[in-house]
């Protein structure tokens, strides 16, 4: 059995549909249904394997379904994109599994929702191999770039965010325009393809 949540859905033919999961242990799991067979994002559900033919399938929730809506709602169908779009098959994300299940509870819950979304994009980023840890930069600018990481510079330079800004947002959850700017440009350096929500970063947050 393995926890897992609905991710992203698309047709295969008129009987079928593949339906791709996150899961704890195994990453991206696609697995075949109905195409009349409805599961629900943002709910947990428990999966388990069929070794004689090789599958999985879903066989209940095991949590109440989240329901968001508007603003909310958008955000949450980032978080799942930007799962999509960096995780694999067959690796094991624990840690970035639980921070989802942490940004989707604050998510219902939040009523300022850019810091949640800042501590899930930092998380994502931490597990693409990169210490995001402010405390380590002795200079007051800070760039970044895939090969070196947090880069520290004297003055302001292109893409560059203050040191102090850097550390509100990783530590006091906090976010601003500069600071969503930042981690935008970091994501299109990590991701295989820029995110196509791009709606949400030009209409939904912008404000």
């Amino acid at each position: 059995m393995n926890n897992a949540y609905l991710i992203h859905s698309r047709p295969y033919n008129e009987k079928k549909q593949f339906q791709v999961l996150f899961t704890r242990e195994n990453g991206m799991t696609s697995i075949a249904v109905g195409s009349k067979t409805v599961h629900h994002p943002f709910t947990k559900y428990i999966i388990t394997s069929l070794p004689q033919k090789k599958t999985k399938r879903i066989t209940h929730a095991n949590s109440a379904p989240l329901i968001f809506s508007g603003k909310k709602l958008y955000c949450g169908l980032y978080l799942n994109e930007l799962l999509y779009l960096f995780c694999k098959e067959n690796a094991d994300y624990p840690q970035l599994f639980d921070q989802y299940e942490i940004t989707l509870s604050a998510l219902n819950q939040a009523a300022r929702i850019d810091p949640v979304l800042r501590q899930f994009e930092l998380a994502l980023i931490e597990e693409a191999g990169y210490a995001f840890y402010p405390d380590n930069v002795t200079k007051p600018y800070v760039t970044f770039c895939t090969q070196e990481g947090l880069i520290g510079h004297t003055a302001m330079v292109k893409d560059a965010i203050s040191t102090q800004d850097l550390a509100k947002m990783r530590y006091a959850q906090f976010s601003s325009t500069a600071g969503k700017k930042f981690i935008k440009s970091i994501l299109n350096q990590l991701l295989t393809r820029q995110t196509q929500s791009k709606f949400f970063y030009d209409s939904v947050l912008a404000h």
